[in-house]
């Protein structure tokens, strides 16, 4: 989508992938049935084909998913990016 941006391994950084990701958050305690309730909501919108359209149009890779399995995605990147930071001993200024 952006060929005039380099990649990271372009850039020198082997092993190092950035990919992004859309997803929406609830506050702790929120019950089951809402938290699938809005999952399913979703879910059934993004397949849509206007919005799907829309998005795929953005560069955007459509991809629902159910809570738990965003909730996976979330922990596994938590951990990834915590990884790099300690490893390149990233601190706030």
């Amino acid at each position: 989508m952006l060929p005039a941006v380099p990649t990271f391994q372009e850039l020198g950084y082997r092993g190092l992938d950035g990919p992004g990701w859309f997803g929406l958050f609830a506050p702790a305690g929120t019950p089951r049935p809402i938290v699938e309730k809005v999952a399913t909501d979703v879910n059934a919108i993004l397949a849509g084909s206007d919005i799907r359209q829309r998005m795929t149009d953005l560069g955007v890779i459509v991809k629902g998913s159910r809570p738990a399995e965003f909730a996976e995605v979330a922990r596994a990147d938590q951990a990834y990016w915590t990884g790099v930071i300690r490893k390149l001993n990233i601190r706030l200024d």
